[in-house]
């Protein structure tokens, strides 16, 4: 996140314990703790709430489509009447300048439209993008923990040549779930669980 005068931005309030917030910033390198109030959009509070404002904010790629997915997933969860349509932004070119002089971590920054993202159809997203609805499913009972056991099963699916979600659709529509698994197996580490592949073949359609 980055300051931008005028600008606003939806999240969530989760209410953490000092070493919990200790942990959290562990995760956050690039960013700067930064303490702000923030609307609590049920009650129509004012709370005072921590969050993380990027240091660097020059624009170099945007997010990737799996990060996305879960930006979307986590909006349609907490805002379930908004389409949850992500305007992607870039730093303006001048403002650009004076965070890559020493600029960043609380500069206040010109913000310009990049485009509007959405979720594509569940053929045209990535494997990891996939991989984020099937783990944010309803039916989806044990949660994987991300990113780093998506990419782990993003990996492994890669290693025996299943990189695009139509690849997996014709591999899970030829194999059982357990040569499914054993297949990842043998490549070390767990395979998916039989809920795991009983929503991964709703998804697919199979």
């Amino acid at each position: 996140m980055a300051e931008v005068s005028g600008a606003s931005t939806f999240g969530s309030l989760v209410a953490l314990t000092a070493s919990e917030l200790a942990l959290l910033a562990q995760y956050e390198g690039g960013y700067t703790q930064k303490t702000i109030v923030v609307e609590d959009l049920t009650t129509g509070a004012q709370v005072v709430a921590v969050t993380f404002i990027k240091n660097n904010v020059s624009f170099k790629s945007p997010p990737s489509e799996g990060y996305l997915t879960a930006i979307h997933m986590h909006l349609k969860e907490n805002f379930p009447g908004d389409p949850c349509t992500i305007t992607l932004r870039r730093v303006a070119a001048a403002a650009e300048a004076k965070v890559e002089g020493g600029g960043g971590g609380g500069d206040v920054v010109e913000l310009i439209q990049a485009e509007d993202w959405s979720l594509p159809a569940i053929e045209d997203c990535d494997m990891l993008s996939f991989l984020v609805r099937v783990n944010n499913d309803a039916d989806k009972r044990t949660k994987w923990q991300a990113p780093r056991e998506l990419q782990d099963f993003k990996t492994k699916l890669a290693a025996i040549s299943i990189n695009t979600v139509g690849q997996l659709r014709s591999y899970m529509h030829l194999v059982s779930d357990a040569q499914l698994n054993q297949a990842l197996l043998s490549r070390g580490g767990k395979g998916f669980s039989a809920n795991s592949c009983v929503v991964m073949r709703k998804l697919l359609g199979l």
